[in-house]
């Protein structure tokens, strides 16, 4: 049997780092310009972002307790946006669509 190796925080947040690095030199390079909000959430490395977050947090909103399934489409929020492509777990936050809404309104 081999080793397993679990990653530190460190070196989880240094491989996002080099992931994203990858994505939006290649998106430059093939675009020649820097993506939209949008399309960085269409992104590869966002959606395993998301689902990242998604599966550590629980599938559930962390505002009102809605658990993800059937008919209740969660969202992960940045709460911050000045380190997009390099966000911390902290920056994030796992909503439901109302409390999403809300968030954005600045209601909550």
């Amino acid at each position: 049997m081999g080793v397993v190796h679990h990653m530190t925080q460190t070196e989880l947040m240094q491989d996002r780092k080099a992931a994203y690095l990858d994505w939006i030199v290649a998106f430059v390079e093939s675009h020649k310009r820097r993506p939209t909000h949008a399309e960085y959430l269409a992104s590869r490395y966002w959606k395993a972002r998301r689902q990242d977050i998604l599966d550590t947090r629980g599938h559930h909103c962390e505002r009102c307790g809605a658990p993800g399934r059937r008919g209740v489409k969660l969202d992960v929020h940045h709460q911050k946006y000045d380190r997009k492509g390099f966000e911390l777990d902290a920056d994030l936050i796992v909503l439901c669509y109302r409390c999403h809404m809300k968030a954005e309104r600045g209601k909550a």
